[in-house]
């Protein structure tokens, strides 16, 4: 006889809420309780729920703690398998949610659940890493041991494993369906799906990606229920005139990628000579320090302009759509100089390469329009950061 086992993932650090997600109160209940009676009576049975402290006090029976924890939902996965009997005839699946999406349906899980079950395969909805229905096979219990003592941070996510687990992507039942599956990671996206909850029971909709971009949130990008990777990133300025004094552009891009929570691993500035160019971005491509490079300036036409004749025959493939949205973007605030913007991206030896004009207000649009979600490990439906190389352990330049 088959069983489904039911996890609620409710052991993140809930750092951008100010406090635990699970306790917040979602229909006169913690949200980890109202997301365990989802899974419930979708079919599943037992329920349990990967936590910390502040809830295996309060259901002691029901609780995993995470054994190895840091590692995002793969903790709690890790720490559920250990409860669950060794069953390699595809008749245990495990059902699980991420506890900070309260808007999903009962109907949409149990449907997950039974996709899983008539095609006997790992399943998740398509475009979304959670929730998912998974056969407790030994592949799966043996992969998960593998990734979550991988030194690679890369192996902790959950699209990885359902990669490697070859699971099914599910088109949703239903148009429109994306907006339960809604993340509150911050109190302006808990008080839109508050506000959407009220206005379904009282049967007037509300549109709750307009809610969530009120509070200066993309509809269309969503972030995954997933732990941010920081990233090492070497800043590359090229110019025959640029100090450490007077680069505001090198400056500007430092403390973007700071602010956002990256590691800076180098900071450099070169005259515009291909030669010199090549000689520092081949080093950092080499070493085990740098994950990304950001090179600002030589994109123009004037005769000392080289940077992307010193940066595209390092590539080992070309971002061809980083140019394109780069002067879509730029045209919007130049007109046609835009033309004159010979920005190139590309990757070399798992080092992913941007480079931008000189200006300021360049940079500042590659970065916020471009980079910044790109280098995000929770921005989806993709990103570059599982493609990225693993770093070496090293202390970040001040700057």
């Amino acid at each position: 006889m088959s069983s489904l086992y039911g996890l609620v993932l409710a052991g993140g650090q809930s750092s951008r809420m100010g406090r635990n997600k699970a306790l917040l109160e979602w229909q006169e209940k913690p949200l980890f309780l109202a997301m365990a009676d989802k899974l419930a009576a979708a079919g599943a049975d037992p329920v349990l729920i990967s936590g910390n402290n502040q809830i295996t006090a309060r259901q002691p029976g029901r609780t995993v703690t995470d054994r190895l924890p840091g590692r995002g939902p793969l903790s709690g996965i890790h720490a559920a398998l250990s409860k669950i009997p060794n069953d390699d005839c595809f008749l245990t699946r495990l059902l699980a949610v991420p506890v900070d999406m309260p808007l999903l349906s009962t109907e949409l899980l149990k449907y997950l659940a039974d996709r899983s079950r008539q095609h006997q395969s790992p399943c998740h909805f398509q475009d979304f890493a959670l929730p998912f229905c998974l056969p407790v096979t030994a592949c799966l219990r043996e992969r998960v041991e593998w990734a979550i003592h991988s030194p690679d941070r890369k192996d902790y996510s959950i699209r990885r494993l359902l990669r490697y687990l070859d699971s099914r992507a599910v088109p949703l039942p239903a148009q429109d369906q994306e907006t339960l599956f809604i993340n509150t990671n911050t109190p302006e996206e808990w008080h839109a799906c508050q506000t959407f909850a009220r206005s379904q029971s009282t049967n007037k909709p509300k549109n709750i990606h307009k809610e969530c971009s009120q509070q200066q949130r993309d509809p269309m990008a969503h972030k995954q229920a997933s732990e941010f990777i920081p990233l090492h990133i070497a800043v590359l300025t090229v110019s025959d005139t640029r100090t450490e004094d007077n680069d505001t552009s090198g400056r500007l891009l430092v403390d973007q990628l700071k602010s956002e929570g990256h590691l800076l691993a180098e900071k450099a500035i070169v005259k515009d000579d291909i030669y010199k160019i090549r000689e520092v971005l081949s080093r950092w491509i080499a070493a085990n320090t740098v994950q990304a490079v950001l090179i600002t300036g030589g994109t123009g036409f004037s005769g000392r302009d080289s940077t992307p004749e010193a940066v595209l025959p390092l590539f080992d493939k070309e971002v061809d759509g980083y140019g394109e949205l780069f002067r879509q973007l730029s045209y919007e605030q130049i007109g046609t100089s835009t033309i004159q913007s010979r920005t190139v991206a590309g990757f070399a030896n798992g080092t992913v390469i941007f480079v931008m004009p000189g200006s300021n207000n360049a940079c500042k649009t590659a970065w916020e329009g471009i980079i910044k979600e790109q280098l995000d490990s929770r921005h989806r439906p993709c990103n570059f950061v599982e493609q990225l190389k693993n770093v070496e352990p090293v202390k970040a330049v001040s700057q």
